[in-house]
């Protein structure tokens, strides 16, 4: 006798046979290896972990399969190729089942050599420049970051004699001149195996006026006394030319190779630079309409800054006048007619 099942039944039936093998299917794929495009090898030895992306269900059997040699590199060619197919193979001679592996991305893979590269605290500092200078801007050239402790010599043991590890340093929320605190990443492939932070020192290069001699509160400075320098500083500095320095008197004196910064000169009650002290012999211009004529002789009878009118003493007569400072050590006269 014929037993006749309803069709939605038999349906049923075959769906849930389809869903019992996918299931098993997938179970069965123990090993998933997504393989790159290119690769780089450390070693003359390549291994699975070298050229993909290994997964498992069990951490310890992908250890394992990315632990796995897959050829030895003949150095005198640039690069060699490596098929999914030998990868299948080579990892069934290691003992998995071909129906637990299952390969993706790339067909093959293209492999090359490269001398393995220990990470320093030299490489560290680079990547910390350039963020500073992605974030500073400016020139690269006057930007000098250096690390304030070791870096990688804190690091574990057994990281920091691997070869072929990568940092990447984070940037921080502002940055400049001074110490400043990065955060980094320390990548072994696509891998972050460490992440710490380290304190940086961060120069930048900037024109200074150096003092050449010692500078007293009484004498104006010049050319023979000051110089300009690029120095790398930790701190953002007044970058002063030879119109801001000369002719000024420094406030306290000053040993040599001092940086001079706009605080450190004399200023007027109105907080204008002196550009005339008191007793000073001024250059002084008397113009009369569209005559102009040079005195002589003529002293300054307290301090003043430019734009600052001034009271002066003509020695030789003894006439008190006033004029309007227009540089250091000169002043224009104005002579009604």
């Amino acid at each position: 006798m014929k037993s006749h099942f309803p069709e939605s039944i038999t349906r049923l039936l075959q769906l849930a046979i389809v869903i019992v093998t996918c299931s098993q299917t997938i179970l069965a794929e123990e090993l998933i290896i997504e393989l790159k495009d290119v690769a780089t090898a450390f070693s003359p030895q390549v291994l699975l972990r070298d050229v993909a992306k290994v997964k498992s269900r069990s951490i310890s059997d992908q250890m394992a399969a990315e632990a796995i040699e897959l050829r030895l590199l003949d150095l005198t060619v640039p690069e060699e190729t490596i098929k999914a197919r030998s990868i299948t193979t080579r990892l069934v001679l290691a003992g998995w089942l071909v129906e637990e592996i299952r390969i993706i991305g790339s067909p093959e893979v293209r492999v090359s050599f490269r001398q393995p590269e220990l990470l320093t605290d030299t490489v560290i500092e680079e990547a910390a420049t350039e963020v500073a200078f992605a974030m500073m801007g400016g020139d690269r050239e006057d930007l000098a970051v250096k690390l304030q402790s070791v870096f990688v010599e804190s690091l574990p043991p057994n990281l920091r004699d691997v070869d072929g590890l990568m940092a990447k340093v984070n940037p921080p929320d502002k940055v400049g001149p001074g110490r400043s605190i990065m955060q980094i990443q320390i990548w072994d492939g696509d891998r972050i195996v460490a992440t710490r932070s380290a304190a940086f020192d961060i120069r930048k290069r900037q024109t200074v006026a150096v003092a050449k001699v010692p500078l007293t509160r009484d004498e104006p400075i010049d050319e023979r006394s000051v110089r300009f320098e690029k120095r790398f500083v930790s701190t953002t500095l007044d970058e002063l030319d030879g119109s801001q320095v000369f002719g000024q008197r420094v406030r306290a004196n000053v040993v040599p190779g001092t940086i001079l910064q706009a605080r450190d000169f004399q200023t007027t009650p109105a907080g204008a630079r002196i550009l005339i002290k008191k007793g000073d012999l001024v250059t002084a211009y008397a113009r009369a309409g569209k005559l102009q004529t040079r005195l002589r002789n003529v002293e300054a009878m307290h301090d003043a800054g430019l734009g600052d009118n001034i009271k002066l003493l003509n020695r030789e007569s003894d006439n008190l006048f006033s004029g309007k400072v227009t540089s250091p050590g000169t002043v224009q006269v104005v002579i009604d007619r």
